[in-house]
């Protein structure tokens, strides 16, 4: 147990490293992240300006930029490791293949944490919107938790997706239905009645 914790710890470490170096991810984890709170802020700023409502849509962008960061980059990240012939390294390694591919997951997981903190602080130093939080503590699990759901769902989706030749596709199409579904921009209970279950 001891060796898949270091492994996963090493490897998670590892490819933080990289992706926070990566132009493409970098651009991405900076940029994106503000694009989608600004055009969100200015949207509900349209309307009667509820603060709870505001609150909400503070926290739901920030959760957006952390989908965004592993659902596209996750459906392909094995078709990257195809390219760069590392695959087969993968698959040959000594240890369990899914215990390789969490770390990936993982690290675009974490760098897309980093989205929700840089929103958070966007939208209360940029738009003034207050962010009181009455247990920072269960804050800070829930959002650990939330990050660590999301790399397992990117894992599935890379699993899923190995084999499909436009497999980013996939990952941009998940995009805004999950976006939608969950809740991250309209509320849940104004979506139609069929589709209140998937959330």
């Amino acid at each position: 147990m001891r060796r898949i914790v270091r492994l996963v710890a090493i490897a998670w470490w590892l490819q933080l490293k990289m992706r926070s170096r990566s132009a493409f991810d970098g651009f991405l984890t900076l940029l994106w992240p503000l694009f989608f709170a600004t055009t969100i802020f200015l949207m509900y700023r349209q309307g009667p300006t509820d603060r709870s409502a505001m609150a909400s849509t503070l926290v739901g962008a920030g959760v957006m930029g952390v989908w965004s960061a592993t659902a596209t980059a996750s459906s392909f990240v094995l078709q990257m490791e195809r390219r760069q012939g590392t695959l087969e390294l993968l698959v040959a390694a000594p240890m369990a293949f899914p215990l390789l591919i969490i770390p990936l997951t993982l690290s675009m997981a974490t760098i897309g944490g980093y989205s929700l903190l840089a929103t958070l602080l966007w939208g209360r130093f940029a738009f003034g919107i207050p962010l009181q939080v009455k247990a920072p503590a269960a804050f800070a699990m829930a959002t650990v938790a939330t990050v660590a759901g999301i790399a397992m769902l990117g894992f599935l989706i890379a699993i899923a997706s190995v084999r499909y030749r436009s497999a980013w596709a996939l990952g941009s199409a998940l995009e805004l239905p999950v976006w939608l579904v969950c809740g991250f921009l309209v509320s849940v209970s104004d979506l139609p009645g069929w589709c209140r279950p998937l959330s």
